[in-house]
């Protein structure tokens, strides 16, 4: 995800710092992930592996979301980046096709949802072509 996630969804961080995400090598982890993972032990500047490929460092430790909203099974957040420079990204677009990932956007109060979607309709093939 793009580091902004930690905003949008209002993550309550309980240990380390939600703006890590900028390090392409960082990874957050839900609560009750790094309780399964290191027990009472200290998650913060350890490693993980993610996909048995891509190594992570916890850079913080998250609040768990409530159940009953769309985000409530989210384990971790690793930056978009990570998996963008990640050496089998292409292999990743060619099994998947282009429609394996979301794109969330935030919008401000009153805003006017054909303008906004008209706007963003090809978001996905914009970012891909770039």
């Amino acid at each position: 995800m793009e580091p902004a996630i930690t905003d949008m969804l209002s993550l309550k961080m309980l240990e380390g710092n939600a703006a890590s995400l900028e390090d392409p090598s960082s990874v957050l982890l839900s609560q009750t992930t790094a309780k399964a993972i290191f027990g009472d032990t200290d998650p913060l500047g350890k490693t993980i592996l993610i996909d048995n490929e891509m190594n992570a460092k916890v850079t913080g430790v998250y609040q768990d979301l409530p159940q009953n909203c769309s985000f409530g099974d989210l384990h971790f957040i690793a930056p978009w980046q990570m998996l963008f420079d990640d050496q089998h990204y292409a292999t990743r677009q060619n099994r998947w096709g282009f429609s394996w990932f979301q794109t969330l956007v935030q919008l401000n109060d009153n805003v006017d949802m054909h303008e906004v979607s008209a706007r963003i309709k090809n978001v996905k093939l914009a970012a891909l072509n770039s």
